[in-house]
């Protein structure tokens, strides 16, 4: 049942955390027979909030015919929602999560613009309580992968070109 694994608590393929929740990111959700799969400029990415006391529970093939044996959950999660951003860097501070990566869109005329950074990226602000979004902000490079960090009420963003970006008021 390993490949189920996308479906298991605090799992994902970014995480963030404090005491009591896990932040991450799927972007898997879907399955053709046993293979993950994902379609690009589709439904988005699932962004989602677990209590880190949610294990995970081997399921038996009478509990899900569907899918067979594998993990499941023993609780849903706190929240989820589909976002259109492909998170590349991602850190939780105070009650906000804070999310960075290009646009999850591809364009007819360039299918890899957007993974190739010709479109940029966005800085996304979300409620850690909800998953509601709260600002978003344009950027010009996208950043390096987990190449955010939250300190002294700023908020630091390594990029992919090779800058770093410091924002005042990241509370």
């Amino acid at each position: 049942g390993f490949y189920y694994a996308n479906d298991a608590p605090k799992a994902g393929q970014i995480l963030a955390f404090d005491e009591t929740t896990t932040y991450g990111l799927h972007v898997f959700t879907k399955r053709l027979r046993l293979s993950p799969w994902f379609t690009p400029g589709g439904e988005g990415y699932e962004l989602f909030a677990d209590d880190n006391d949610n294990e995970p529970v081997l399921a038996p093939k009478s509990v899900d015919r569907e899918k067979g044996p594998g993990l499941s959950r023993a609780e849903p999660p706190k929240w989820s929602k589909q976002i259109p951003l492909c998170v590349r860097a991602m850190v939780f501070a105070r009650d906000k999560l804070f999310l960075a990566g290009p646009p999850d869109v591809v364009p007819e005329d360039d299918p890899y613009a957007a993974f190739d950074g010709k479109l940029g990226a966005k800085l996304w602000v979300v409620s850690a309580s909800d998953g509601e979004k709260l600002a978003e902000y344009p950027l010009e490079s996208q950043p390096a992968f987990d190449g955010l960090i939250a300190a002294d009420g700023r908020l630091y963003l390594a990029t992919a070109d090779g800058r770093l970006l410091c924002f005042r008021g990241a509370d």
